[in-house]
């Protein structure tokens, strides 16, 4: 094998041939292991700058040229403005859906029954009230479909005014006078309301 032959083959660390050449060969024998120093230098180059990047407008001057020179249309650049509308007009869109929601919906007054007065108290009941008795002898009348109370139930009285038309409800005479009237309710552990007596 001559120098020519040893060059145009590319040279393969198992091609016996080639090997025997450079043994045979001090000319390509050197050529040969500077090339291996320049390889060695340039992997060890690569391993150091293996982090190292070059700035995006040089990568993009490069990619540009490469396109130009290739013939390849270019990329249509993104507008740098784009993130920034989009975000304005999310906002936007945010504020006047919040304004829409906000001013037509004010609150209305609404028609609210004369001053009411409540007073809560509670008591230990030491009798059972009969529903079937219209009016039991603490002159509490029980309400229809109410369940017996026990004498170990717990009860709540709550004082309220009530319309007179209430005791028209209850079978009760009603005078001339116009307003309210005030009751005791009986309630029960339960909260259901079972008795009321009639104070006016």
């Amino acid at each position: 094998m001559n120098c020519q032959e040893f060059w145009e083959s590319g040279f393969v660390e198992s091609d016996a041939a080639g090997l025997a050449h450079l043994k045979d060969c001090a000319r390509c024998a050197a050529i040969h292991r500077r090339e291996q120093q320049v390889a060695a230098g340039l992997r060890a180059l690569a391993t150091q700058s293996r982090r190292t990047e070059a700035p995006a407008r040089l990568e993009r001057r490069l990619l540009a040229a490469f396109r130009t020179e290739m013939g390849v249309a270019p990329e249509p650049r993104a507008s740098k403005w784009f993130p920034v509308l989009a975000w304005g007009a999310a906002v936007a869109a945010t504020a006047i859906l919040a304004a829409f929601l906000i001013i037509g919906r004010q609150p209305q007054q609404s028609n609210r029954p004369t001053h009411t007065t409540v007073e809560v108290a509670s008591a230990d009941v030491p009798y059972t009230i009969d529903v079937t008795a219209a009016i039991d002898q603490n002159g509490f009348i029980p309400l229809l479909n109410a369940e017996q109370l026990d004498p170990t139930d717990e009860v709540d009285v709550v004082r309220m005014e009530v319309p007179r038309s209430t005791l028209l409800a209850l079978g009760l005479p009603v005078g001339e006078d116009e307003g309210n009237v005030q009751a005791d309710v009986l309630l029960g552990g339960d909260g259901v309301a079972r008795a009321v007596r009639f104070l006016d």
